[in-house]
C-alpha cells in the first residue's frame, strides 16, 4: 500500500487498485523489464509494451489513478483507460515508488503537429480544448482524493491538503483551485515557477498583461 501519508488524510483508502489482468505488482513489473522505455526523469519514467504504459516513480501517487477515474466517467475528456495502481515502500533502495497502469492512447502530440496547422484547424483544436477544461471545472467532488475541479484536493509538489475554516494565508499559498480571484492563482504559480527555475522575465510579463480583476 502507500506509505506517503499527507497530515490529516489518515482515514482516505490507500490501498492498490487492481484487475484481472493485472492482478498484483509483479505482473506490472513483468511489462517494465519487457517494455520499451518512452521517458525517464529523477521521478518518474514510462514504459509501454504491447499498448500497455506503465508509468511509475517516487511522485507517482493514487490519486493520480482516482483522478484519471473519476474524468474519464464524468467528462468527454478524452483520457486512456486507467487499468491498476500498485505501490512499494522502497524501491531500488531509494524510497516508496508509485505504478500506475494505463492503456495506450492513440494520436500523435499536439506540440508536434501545431507547426503545420493552419488557423481554421487551431481554431477547432482550441474549441475542443475549450469544452475539455469547462467540463473538468464543472467538476465537484470535495474531499475526494486526487480531486480535480471545485475545491479539490492536490497531492506533493506544490499543492497543499486545505482544511475549513480556509484563510488567506492558504489561498495564496495552498491549492490554486480555492483561489478567491485571478490574481491569486497568478501569484501562486508565478511563485512556483520562481521556486522552480528562478525568476522568468518573459513569464512575468506575460503574466503582467493578464486581467487580474476578474
Amino acid at each position: 500500500t502507500d506509505s506517503h501519508i499527507a497530515p490529516g488524510c489518515n482515514m482516505i483508502d490507500r490501498s492498490d487498485i487492481t484487475c484481472s489482468r493485472f492482478p498484483d505488482l509483479q505482473t506490472v513489473k513483468d511489462i517494465i523489464s519487457r517494455g520499451r522505455t518512452l521517458v525517464s526523469s529523477y521521478d518518474a519514467t514510462v514504459v509501454e509494451l504491447d499498448g500497455i504504459i506503465v508509468k511509475f516513480g517516487r511522485r507517482i501517487y493514487k490519486s493520480e489513478a482516482i483522478a484519471m477515474q473519476l474524468v474519464r466517467s464524468a467528462t468527454p475528456v478524452p483520457l486512456p483507460y486507467c487499468f491498476a495502481y500498485f505501490s512499494e515502500s522502497t524501491y531500488n533502495g531509494q524510497g516508496r515508488c508509485g505504478y500506475l497502469v494505463m492503456e495506450k492512447s492513440p494520436g500523435i502530440p499536439l506540440v508536434d503537429l501545431l507547426p503545420r496547422l493552419v488557423e481554421p484547424s487551431c481554431d477547432i483544436i482550441a474549441s475542443q480544448l475549450h469544452t475539455h477544461i469547462s467540463s473538468l471545472r464543472a467538476l465537484n467532488r470535495r474531499g475526494t482524493w486526487g480531486m480535480v475541479g471545485r475545491d479539490g484536493v492536490y497531492h506533493g509538489g506544490f499543492f497543499s491538503y486545505l482544511h475549513q475554516p480556509i484563510d488567506q494565508e492558504q489561498i495564496r499559498n495552498g491549492n490554486p483551485c480555492v483561489a478567491s480571484s485571478t490574481q491569486h492563482v497568478l501569484d501562486y504559480f508565478a511563485k512556483a515557477l520562481n521556486t522552480l527555475c528562478g525568476p522568468d522575465p518573459e513569464v512575468m510579463s506575460l503574466i503582467s498583461r493578464i486581467d487580474s480583476t476578474r
